[in-house]
């Protein structure tokens, strides 16, 4: 699974937590696990299910910058930097990309798709 973004959380709706990143705000599902206002949560969500955008399209996404584009096995692997220097992998099927390295853009992804990690305690 990819990336693995670590923040404390910023809003705590019943089914899903609202992460704080340096890079922006990322959202991801509760899971059933403890977790409260402030506290420093790790997320995971697989690299297929990131969408990138040149413009922000919703209120959870993460600033970033691509610094590596390649093709392997019928993917397109692209690397984007967030401003942390954290390095998020972003898979697409195809060649095509209209995005450059050194590119500034926004990675998103839907709540349901990212998952809480290292979490000890559940409800």
């Amino acid at each position: 699974m990819c990336p693995s973004c670590a923040g404390p959380a910023a809003a705590l709706p019943t089914d899903a937590v609202v992460l704080r990143h340096p890079s922006g705000t990322m959202a991801c599902r509760r899971g059933g696990y403890k977790a409260g206002a402030g506290d420093r949560l790790t997320l995971a969500v697989r690299s297929e299910t990131i969408s990138i955008w040149r413009e922000q399209r919703s209120a959870q996404a993460l600033r970033a910058r691509i610094t590596e584009k390649s093709f392997v096995g019928g993917m397109l692997r692209i690397a984007a930097a967030l401003e942390d220097g954290t390095e998020v992998i972003v898979s697409r099927h195809g060649i095509n990309f209209d995005l450059d390295i050194g590119e500034k853009v926004y990675l998103e992804w839907p709540a349901e798709s990212a998952v809480l990690v290292d979490m000890e305690e559940r409800r």
